[in-house]
């Protein structure tokens, strides 16, 4: 019958019984499979979240562009640059601030 060893008694892991070293060469083999493991998570994370931002930026309607055309049209309104049009172009009146 096999003794019950508590694995957090005993750190280290244990030997192989025909060759010490591969004990150690598979731990190496396993830390380096979950370092890649990371790294590639880490890059379709990136990769999704690349993805994400692209398709908020096609959904975003309001840009620079956008908010500079309503700010120079704000100011044209302001100065009375322009007169006030109904629908079909006709001057209705002025701007009253």
């Amino acid at each position: 019958m096999t003794e019950f060893v508590d694995p957090r008694s005993n750190p280290e892991p244990p030997a192989h019984p025909a060759n010490p070293l591969l004990t150690a060469t598979s731990c190496a083999i396993s830390s380096n499979s979950a370092w890649l493991a990371v790294f590639m998570i880490q890059a379709r994370v990136a990769e999704l979240q690349a993805e994400l931002h692209r398709a908020l930026d096609a959904r975003n309607l309001v840009d620079a562009q956008w908010i500079e055309d309503q700010l120079v049209e704000n100011v044209k309104r302001a100065m009375q640059a322009e007169p006030v049009r109904d629908g079909k172009g006709n001057e209705i009146g002025d701007y009253v601030y």
